[in-house]
């Protein structure tokens, strides 16, 4: 009932002696600023005005709308706000939502699914000559596309965006073979030069002209079997108005293939010496071709995820038999590297089967709502959903890939967010702006955008009153109480304190140890969950319980042990870890590089990596290299130097490569390691060595021996030139000799 739940709101205020612990404690919590109230200051709102407090602080969350939304009033009360719709046509914009610390608004929003689907369709083909056969069937396929979509989306003309693109590899040894003529026609003369992409025709509804351009496509041709689809796929959603995607369609991009793709570190690990990370951005120009593709390496998968999330571009990949299991993990399984709503299909050996994988794809991604949150600080505010279905009752729902299927054309669904402030926001400040949080559908740019700012201040906090006569010119005055200085005690800091000192004991240690805040020389300690406690009392907040979650003192998972004096500890059993015993104690989810506990560049933090901001590493186990990633190039000449004397370091090697290697006499492929492999110019023969990012550094392996090519001396030539003529010589023999016995047989049969 609302008595109950207002007289548990009001026992949980009365603790709060502060204005800036009574704004965290409860949301209901409210602050009374008069000079002279003798009552508890910090409590609910109808208490207050009931004991006559004449200086009133109400904070309450709030949303306001903007202009075009002013119909739709927000009711202050429940600080929530209703938006009629958020479909393909309409963008709505809340203009602000302030949220209390502690506190939330709820936002109540419908999103409608469109009556008919327009789509754009961009095809991005692989051309490597093995899909020859591929390339001829598609160039068939344009009407039977075009007429199957139309059937799907419900349109009629124009309702159907085509494109195509191809893509190969980059242009670089050792992915494309460097011969002179291998660069003009690398399997004969009716195959185009080699290329990583080229955007061939941009959407259009002409079908006539897509089938004209498309017919004059030929194959090229590669050296290596990988292929550079993600490369491609990544100037496809970048360079959105060249492509020419439309706000208001549903964006497809099938990515057809019978290859596997490189991704990051293969530009430098597979000894192409490019050492520039892919920077993400477009680089194809008008004429459709991907300048300086060879400059910069291949996208991380991750960046990849991230452009066609941004984008609302939902891929679908055609793969061939032989690489279907590996896009099927990367697509589906792998919550970490997957394209989220996209779907897959096996092609057939000439891709005859293009237009039943559309269908399949089409009807799958259709007819689905997924909520796709841009929340731009996690540690600020936590978003929540509830929906209520089609002629369904409400749900709660998880807090991102929040997803709504079975839906038909014109389909309403109901939404309530609801954006927490998390009590620890905003330390320090009377209040801070956190940015827009962003709603929207996965497949559509539409969306819903909240500028959020929380408040963790009363208002009469602005105004400190520096030795005010209130406070005997011995304290600060501010929001209706005394801070008092140094020596200085009681409500009008009128009181000379003894034995201690701004709440410090006699006998030393910490204010309030380190717990809590002096308040008129008086300890007002902070709430456990601060610091890990279930409660923290005593005259210098010297003593605390231990933790209790889910109703269980130390998690369950530990016994609580005192201390010394009247502290309590948790003594977590074996496999638990935390202040609580919360945290399980196993790393096996942080294992990176190498089996080393978060690829050495972080710490497992209850089960999670929590990467060092310093390395230039992120992901789930600190193994993906954002910033200053090495390459083969940066070492080789220190590994040269070290290990054969030789190189452009040669002569100052002692004072310029510091780093240990590891000397060994066959390189292995370990997990985690680069091989990379150098020519010694002065023998012309190679050297091989390995490097792994570590915590501590790079740790390098480099073969005692290099990798020289048999020489053969001259005698051996002679020799052997001898021994194939003395060979020659006895053959002849032994066929002169069978012809002078045939020979002489026939003579005596004549006579």
């Amino acid at each position: 009932s609302s008595s109950s739940s207002s007289s548990t709101s009001s026992s949980v205020c009365v603790q709060a002696k502060v204005p800036e612990d009574c704004i965290k404690v409860n949301p209901n919590c409210q602050w009374c600023a008069q000079e002279d109230f003798s009552g508890q200051r910090c409590n609910i709102q109808p208490i207050l005005e009931e004991q006559g407090c004449s200086d009133l602080q109400i904070i309450e969350s709030s949303v306001a709308m903007d202009a075009a939304n002013e119909a739709n009033r927000f009711d202050h009360q429940s600080a929530s706000v209703s938006v009629t719709s958020l479909c393909r046509d309409v963008v709505i914009n809340i203009r602000q939502a302030r949220i209390r610390v502690g506190g939330n608004v709820n936002i109540n929003f419908r999103i409608r699914e469109p009556m008919v689907y327009p789509v754009d369709f961009y095809y991005l083909m692989d051309v490597s000559y093995s899909m020859l056969d591929d390339l001829k069937s598609v160039q068939t396929l344009a009407q039977q596309l075009v007429a199957t979509l139309q059937e799907l989306t419900q349109g009629g003309t124009g309702s159907v965006k085509l494109g195509f693109g191809k893509f190969v590899d980059k242009v670089q040894s050792p992915m494309t073979q460097m011969t002179p003529y291998k660069l003009q026609h690398p399997y004969g003369s009716s195959t185009d030069a080699p290329f990583l992409f080229r955007n061939v025709i941009d959407l259009t509804s002409d079908v006539d002209k897509f089938e004209q351009v498309l017919s004059k496509q030929n194959v090229s041709g590669n050296l290596d079997p990988p292929e550079g689809a993600l490369d491609a796929m990544l100037q496809v959603v970048k360079c959105k108005e060249l492509i020419g995607w439309r706000g208001d369609a549903l964006r497809l991009l099938m990515v057809a293939t019978e290859s596997a793709f490189h991704f990051a570190g293969d530009g430098s690990g597979y000894l192409a010496g490019i050492s520039r990370a892919n920077d993400g951005r477009c680089h194809t120009g008008g004429d459709g071709i991907y300048v300086g593709a060879e400059e910069q390496d291949y996208p991380t998968v991750n960046q990849v995820v991230r452009a066609v999330e941004e984008n609302s571009i939902t891929p679908i990949f055609a793969i061939g038999k032989t690489y279907a299991d590996m896009y099927k993990v990367g697509v589906l399984y792998h919550p970490e590297d997957v394209f989220r709503g996209s779907t897959w299909g096996i092609l057939k050996k000439d891709s005859s089967n293009v237009v039943d994988l559309v269908r399949r794809a089409y009807l799958d991604i259709t007819g689905k709502q997924e909520i796709v949150t841009s929340n731009p600080d996690d540690s600020v505010l936590c978003p929540w959903y509830h929906v209520t279905r089609p002629g369904g009752a409400m749900e709660q729902l998880s807090v991102d890939g929040t997803l709504v299927g079975g839906l038909e054309s014109g389909s309403k669904v109901y939404y309530n967010m609801s954006l927490y402030a998390n009590r620890g926001a905003c330390a320090g400040a009377t209040s801070c702006p956190v940015g827009d949080v962003i709603v929207k559908t996965r497949q559509y740019d539409d969306k819903l955008t909240i500028a959020t700012s929380v408040v963790s201040a009363f208002g009469c906090a602005a105004t400190v009153i520096v030795n005010s006569p209130s406070c005997s010119g011995n304290g600060n005055f501010s929001c209706g109480i005394c801070r008092c200085l140094p020596a200085w005690g009681g409500s009008s800091c009128s009181i000379p304190v003894e034995g201690k000192i701004g709440c410090l004991p006699l006998d030393g240690g910490a204010k309030c140890s380190g717990r809590g805040k002096c308040l008129n020389n008086r300890c007002q300690c902070d709430p456990g969950y601060r610091h890990g406690k279930s409660k923290i009392f005593g005259d210098f907040c010297e003593c605390d319980e231990c933790p209790v979650r889910a109703g269980l003192v130390c998690s369950g998972n530990g016994r609580a042990v005192t201390g010394t004096g009247c502290s309590c500890d948790c003594v977590c059993d074996a496999g638990w870890e935390g202040s609580d015993c919360a945290c399980a104690s196993n790393t096996t989810t942080c294992m990176g590089l190498g089996g080393e506990i978060c690829s050495g560049f972080g710490q497992c933090v209850c089960g999670a990596c929590v990467c060092d901001v310093t390395s230039g590493y992120s992901g789930p186990t600190c193994s993906d290299c954002v910033q200053n990633c090495p390459s083969c190039a940066a070492f080789k000449d220190c590994i040269q130097c070290t290990m054969h004397q030789s190189g452009a370091l040669a002569d100052s090697c002692v004072t310029s490569c510091n780093d240990e290697v590891i000397e060994v006499e066959d390189i292995d492929e370990a997990s985690g390691e680069v091989l990379c492999a150098a020519l010694d110019k002065i023998d012309n023969c190679k050297f091989y060595y390995s490097y792994k990012p570590s915590g501590s550094g790079m740790v390098f392996k480099a073969e005692v021996e290099k990798r020289c090519k048999p020489e053969y001396s001259l005698l051996i030539i002679l020799w052997c030139i001898l021994l194939f003529l003395l060979i020659g010589l006895i053959l002849l023999c032994c066929w002169r000799c069978c012809v002078y016995v045939i020979d002489k047989e026939e003579s005596k049969n004549y006579k």
